[in-house]
């Protein structure tokens, strides 16, 4: 993230991609067919992988492992479902996730 001549703040794909995503096959394979989630070690999870999942799948919320979720992880779940605000802790949110959760 940079700020431009005009002092906006210019940000790109990277900075909304988690490096923490560590189960990409398992959370698109639970998207898919979630009939598979009595196969699932969700201990393997990541916040980012359930940011990813609970988008897509809100009905695994009570197998989500809360404290997991990070700033950024949280803005991705509640734009897209933002039922989920009373388990947030917002204080985790920093400004560029502020500015995504608001902007989208």
């Amino acid at each position: 993230m940079i700020n431009d001549d005009n002092g906006l703040v210019v940000m790109s794909v990277e900075d909304f991609f988690d490096p923490q995503e560590k189960n990409p096959e398992l959370v698109d394979n639970l998207v898919k067919n979630p009939s598979l989630a009595d196969k699932c070690d969700w201990n393997e999870l990541t916040g980012w992988d359930w940011s990813k999942l609970l988008s897509e799948r809100p009905q695994f919320a009570d197998k989500c492992d809360w404290p997991k979720l990070n700033g950024k992880n949280w803005a991705r779940l509640l734009t897209a479902q933002p039922q989920f605000a009373d388990e947030c802790d917002w204080s985790l949110l920093e400004g560029d996730d502020w500015s995504r959760l608001l902007c989208e």
